[in-house]
């Protein structure tokens, strides 16, 4: 099967909030006319869906990603305040992509209130100069682990969170959008999935009609070499047994 290249964008953009009132189902609706998508050379597949969720609710998306064309994927949120994560697996339970800023969150949070506990520790002191620098040790190590949870949050804010990969060929995806319940702003959101695609350009130059005719052609005389050969090779083997079994016979008789 020929290898054929997939691109996989990932970008989650919040937006303000929409009326509730409005048709949730409609709300893919808004990004597949935006002029971005419009006049690029990505259209809106079919595959494009939107609906209301409400916190705690988890949905999925069965995508059929086709041999031959490039892909974008991109979700909106209503309510950008409300913890959403994006799954998407094949089939076979391979994870292509996972975003859940809402765990990097409760670590941060889990992280903080395990700071604040050391911190009390160490101002109280103790009478071992020994478990004074342990405490102290211990405070530090986690006040860098909540840093760096900081710092990747606010990375994670900034920038489009991204993943390519190659098929070999068709492939179905399941997309698991959830809307955490974390005690969000609003106990719903309208969130889309908004699928974008366009044929695949491939590497190099692209074959016109004459060169992938030659190439079938060359494909087919190669192959029926190789037959040919196989078989030549099957009917010496076949006659240097029957004459290893007629000269076993011979010897015997004599």
């Amino acid at each position: 099967m020929k290898k054929i290249s997939a691109i996989l964008t990932i970008i989650l953009a919040g937006f303000t909030l929409v009326s509730m009132s409005q048709n949730c189902n409609d709300y893919i609706l808004k990004f597949s006319n935006d002029k971005a998508v419009t006049q690029s050379k990505y259209r809106a597949d079919p595959q494009s869906k939107s609906g209301l969720f409400k916190k705690g609710q988890s949905h999925t998306l069965n995508i059929v990603f086709s041999e031959g064309k490039d892909y974008v994927v991109k979700f909106y949120n209503s309510v950008p305040q409300n913890k959403v994560t994006y799954k998407m697996t094949t089939e076979s339970g391979e994870v292509l992509y996972n975003y859940d800023n809402f765990t990097l969150q409760k670590q941060l949070k889990e992280k903080e209130e395990e700071l604040k506990q050391k911190q009390k520790i160490v101002s109280e002191g103790s009478d071992s100069k020994e478990a004074d620098q342990s405490a102290r040790t211990e405070r530090n190590a986690i006040s860098k682990e909540v840093g760096d949870l900081k710092l990747v949050i606010d990375k994670d804010k900034r920038t489009v969170p991204s993943v390519d990969f190659s098929i070999t060929a068709t492939v179905n995806c399941i997309i698991e959008v959830t809307l955490e319940d974390a005690e969000p702003t609003t106990p719903t959101s309208c969130i889309a999935t908004l699928i974008l695609t366009k044929p695949s350009e491939g590497p190099g130059f692209a074959d016109d009609t004459f060169s992938k005719v030659q190439k079938e052609l060359n494909s087919a005389r190669e192959k029926a070499n190789a037959d040919a050969k196989a078989k030549a090779a099957a009917a010496a083997q076949a006659k240097a047994d029957a004459d290893a079994a007629n000269a076993a016979t011979k010897k015997k008789k004599k």
